[in-house]
């Protein structure tokens, strides 16, 4: 796992997700929840697939792995739209993660160590009323006050779930490989303080990162990883060896997060 960042610009994020169509289907959200017939759809978040895939060059947000070799990718809401039913249409609410991660681990749980984050009262309200909660409980992407403002209030349940987005995840992981079962695992690391180390072992429980598929992938970039840097030792300045090292702590590489500890935490290289 590697920090990310949303790509804020009006020329990225689908005009479905901002401004004055965004607007209108947040009030078509909250008179569907006031009625009791909520109905939603894929296809309400379906434009933010290819954005979110851009942003994580491709790979899962949560497990590192690129899509193709893990499951397909789809547009994940990090706080689960069946408890969180007004985030459900926020942009700030996805990620592109992978259906292994998503719908086999994570599911709809979204463990907190605060007070769970409530939702607009709506019960009873006119439509007029619906009309002035519009933008109070979800912010336009592209409106960064809002955003700061609804991120402060989100972060007051302090989920346990990390989100690449909004926490730099590196230093809350270590990885240590197993050449006989030929593996790497993933796990809390050490130095972290014991708040980090609980994020961090509750992120491997939640999102299914110690799978059996998982740690024997990662030992294969492992594995190939290991030989450059033994190469290097032996041959220092060698041109080719470098370039190995540094392409697999790029951010498109899969599994950066755990080649990036190897090398720059683990060998101290570069």
């Amino acid at each position: 796992m590697i920090a990310l960042t949303h790509v804020r610009r009006a020329a990225v994020i689908p005009s479905t997700f901002r401004g004055t169509r965004q607007t209108r289907r947040e009030l078509a959200l909250l008179k569907a929840h006031r009625d009791g017939v909520m109905a939603l759809k894929s296809s309400q978040w379906k434009g933010a697939k290819g954005p979110l895939r851009t942003e994580t060059y491709g790979k899962c947000a949560y497990c590192d792995a690129p899509a193709a070799s893990v499951a397909h990718c789809d547009v994940e809401h990090y706080r689960p739209k069946s408890v969180y039913w007004w985030l459900a249409l926020c942009y700030d609410n996805y990620l592109y993660a992978c259906q292994i991660c998503n719908q086999v681990y994570k599911g709809d749980r979204f463990p907190v160590a605060g007070p769970p984050l409530a939702g607009p009262a709506i019960s009873g309200l006119s439509n007029a009323s619906l009309q002035t909660l519009v933008g109070t409980f979800a912010p336009d992407p592209l409106d960064r006050a809002a955003l700061a403002i609804h991120l402060a209030r989100w972060s007051e349940e302090h989920p346990l779930g990390v989100n690449p987005y909004l926490i730099d995840p590196e230093p809350l992981f270590a990885y240590a490989a197993d050449p006989v079962l030929k593996e790497v695992t993933i796990l809390p690391d050490p130095a972290a303080s014991a708040a980090n180390q609980q994020m961090a072992q509750e992120s491997i429980t939640l999102y299914g990162l110690n799978r059996e598929e998982l740690r024997r992938q990662r030992y294969i970039t492992y594995e190939i990883l290991a030989l450059a840097h033994l190469g290097l030792l032996e041959h220092p300045g060698n041109v080719r060896l470098q370039a190995i090292l540094e392409r697999h702590v790029a951010a498109d590489f899969a599994f950066s997060g755990m080649c990036r500890y190897f090398v720059r935490r683990v060998w101290q290289v570069g």
